[in-house]
């Protein structure tokens, strides 16, 4: 049987994966051009391509910052179940 506190860090665990997969599923944090074909541009679309980039890297600071918080939680979550589980 388990306790009251394993329920709750499973619980906690639980609603950390499901914030995780819902806002970082299937998300692509930035726009990738190769650096192969970006040198096959002609230099308006490198800037483009570049630009775009370099807004995208910009914007996902924060996305980047929040999802480390997150999967960082989980992980230490996780170590607190085994050490309780075995403790």
């Amino acid at each position: 049987m388990k306790t009251t506190e394993m329920l709750e860090l499973e619980r906690a665990l639980h609603s950390i994966e499901l914030i995780l997969a819902a806002r970082y599923g299937d998300h692509e944090f930035a726009p990738w051009s190769g650096p192969t074909n970006l040198g096959e541009l002609p230099p308006p679309a490198q800037e483009v391509v570049i630009r775009r980039v370099e807004e995208a890297n910009k914007a996902s600071q924060e996305r980047a910052a929040i999802h480390f918080c997150l999967t960082s939680a989980a992980r230490l979550l996780t170590v607190t179940q085994l050490l309780m589980t075995t403790s």
